[in-house]
């Protein structure tokens, strides 16, 4: 008797993109053209063209984030150490702190919680998302308000030049990122609130002869970014609890 073995060749279908992926691609290659634009215009002649990898890499994380996706975090880490050894050469003391010993443990602790409490597998892995409690944002609003204060006096005394915006990005920034190590939804409205504080700076350092049209764009960019990452995160919160709930 003739043994036969069937196999099965699985063809696979080609990605399908939604209209949401064609979105987040239209913003990365917007950004990519102004960086690229802006950098034929202004030349290579220091060492901010560099700051342009850790923009690129900024903005994928930014639209990752939104996604939900892991490979989030190790974008940020790339954006994150680049930006922060930039500062550091340049003096910029402030975004130094907030990048080298801020950002950079908060995502990388974001990165493992992501892995320790992820839902599904491969393309369906999502995050476990957590939401605020009353009591959480009882202690964390007066915290903030407190150390905001702290910073503006500190930052008045050795005469930052827009020191009360450098406070308020700087803690509502650094709020941002506490909560993003821990997948809170609620980062999302800290971030926003950071890139308008963000926004408004460089409009005033605008006034000043300063110019900041690159910033300006970006903090536009990562605030629409944001804000879907707010759209979408609520929803994977609400698909969870319901999930909890038929359980």
């Amino acid at each position: 008797m003739e043994n036969t073995t069937a196999i099965e060749i699985k063809k696979h279908k080609p990605m399908k993109m939604s209209t949401m992926d064609w979105v987040y691609l239209a913003i990365f290659m917007a950004t990519v053209a102004f960086v690229v634009a802006m950098r034929l215009r202004n030349g290579f002649g220091n060492i901010l063209w560099i700051a342009d990898i850790s923009t690129l890499f900024g903005v994928a994380y930014a639209i990752f984030l939104a996604k939900g996706r892991f490979i989030a975090f190790p974008l940020n880490i790339i954006s994150t150490i680049i930006l922060g050894v930039i500062s550091v050469m340049q003096a910029v003391w402030l975004n130094g702190v907030l990048t080298l010993l801020i950002a950079l443990p908060m995502t990388t602790l974001a990165m493992f919680n992501y892995k320790k409490n992820q839902i599904g597998e491969g393309e369906a892995a999502e995050p476990t998302v957590k939401r605020l409690s009353a009591k959480q944002l009882m202690y964390l609003l007066p915290a903030m308000l407190g150390a905001i204060v702290a910073l503006m006096l500190l930052l008045y005394y050795v005469g930052g030049n827009v020191w009360y915006l450098d406070a308020l990005v700087f803690v509502t920034t650094a709020t941002a990122l506490v909560l993003l190590s821990n997948q809170y939804l609620e980062m999302f409205h800290f971030f926003l609130l950071a890139n308008a504080f963000n926004i408004a700076m460089f409009i005033m350092l605008s006034f000043q002869n300063i110019n900041n049209m690159s910033m300006l764009f970006l903090f536009g960019v990562f605030t629409i970014t944001n804000a879907i990452g707010l759209y979408n995160w609520l929803r994977m919160y609400r698909r969870q609890q319901e999930t909890k709930k038929s359980a």
